[in-house]
Formats: structure tokens, sequence, C-alpha cells
């Protein structure tokens, strides 16, 4: 069975959706904070190894604490829930499937408490 990373187009695909992504991100009032001063391209390799590895069998592990990288930020509940918002939104327009958007937000998700400074 065709993992969710490569039924779509694989590395390129997945870049194309990051850079939409961190387009909408930096846009948004919401968010436009935690992006002012960072290394874009850093983060949407790091964000692409991620979802690579968990959305694929062939990927590479993550060797970078997703909690370690966030703790400067002061992210709450209602910024990761616009990074969702936005995330699903790129997901849409890039036409995945429902239950692969699903998964893959499921996925994301699953790091909300590593994320968020509670």
């Amino acid at each position: 069975m065709e993992s969710i990373f490569d039924k779509y187009g694989g590395n390129d695909f997945w870049q194309k959706v990051l850079n939409e992504f961190y387009e909408t991100n930096i846009k948004d009032h919401r968010l436009t904070q935690f992006f002012e001063s960072a290394d874009i391209g850093k983060i949407k390799k790091m964000y692409k190894c991620l979802l690579a590895s968990a959305l694929s069998d062939q990927g590479d592990p993550v060797h970078v604490s997703i909690r370690r990288v966030h703790n400067p930020y002061p992210i709450s509940q209602l910024e990761f829930e616009a990074f969702l918002e936005n995330f699903d939104q790129v997901l849409e327009i890039n036409r995945l499937r429902v239950e692969d958007k699903v998964q893959v937000l499921t996925i994301v998700n699953s790091y909300r408490n590593d994320v968020v400074k509670q």
C-alpha cells in the first residue's frame, strides 16, 4: 500500500505544500510573531523530514526534540489551533483526500503538548 507521503508526489508535493503553508502562516496575524526572525527554510526542511518520517515507512527518523525546539516560544492553544487551521486549508487546496487529511492533521496534533505552553 502506498504511503500518504508518496501517494501525492513525495518530496516535490510536500515541498510545495510547505511553501504554501508557511507563506500562509507568515501572513496570519495570529502567527506572524513566531516567524518574523525565523529561518523559514530550516523550519520547512525539518517539517518535511517529520512528515516523511510520519507518513511513510521510508522517511528517516526525526532526531530533534519538538519540545526543545518550541520551548523558547510562548505558543498558546489558540495559536496552535491557528497553525492547524492553516495547514488544514493548505491540504484542502492541494486536494488531499479527506481520510488522508484527517490522518496528517491527527499526526500534527499529536505534537500539541510538545509545542503549546500550558
